[in-house]
């Protein structure tokens, strides 16, 4: 590809390609941050004991 031979319109066809494809990589690993973020916080809550649910507290390494 050579960009210096590409027109305003294609050069922002360019952009905004190149947008799309980083919003979407960026959406997808906030998804996977969140999903994360979320275990991290049962196992905590886990840790403490989720009685309310149920769940005896994990067992602390000894």
């Amino acid at each position: 590809m050579q960009i210096d031979s590409m027109t305003i319109d294609q050069l922002a066809e360019l952009r905004d390609q190149v947008n799309a494809l980083l919003a979407e990589g960026g959406a997808e690993r906030q998804r996977e941050l969140t999903g994360e973020a979320q275990r991290n916080g049962a196992l905590y809550l886990c840790s403490t004991g989720c009685s309310s649910l149920g769940i005896d507290p994990i067992p602390k390494p000894v």
